[in-house]
């Protein structure tokens, strides 16, 4: 599945999937955050911790099973979206 990611920590992030995909609370996950601005690759896994629909889609909370190390950049990007 495709989500877009709008708030990512080491700990977490938080995520947008089109109407019609099926997650739930405590589902495990596993994927793959890409940047273009950062040109890189962070593999992660999780549990789902929260949802909510929107008129975007499903929002959804994840919680990472270890912490990531994430670049300067992905961490000043999503503290200036907040």
């Amino acid at each position: 599945l495709l989500a877009s990611f709008d708030n990512i920590s080491e700990m977490g992030v938080r995520a947008t999937l089109e109407m019609g995909v099926d997650v739930k609370e405590k589902d495990l996950v596993t994927g793959i955050i890409e940047s273009e601005l950062t040109k890189c690759k962070i593999k992660y896994s999780g549990k789902v911790v929260w949802l909510k629909t929107t008129e975007q889609g499903i929002q959804f909370g994840v919680k990472f099973d270890e912490e990531l190390l994430l670049p300067d950049v992905f961490i000043a990007r999503s503290m200036a979206a907040a």
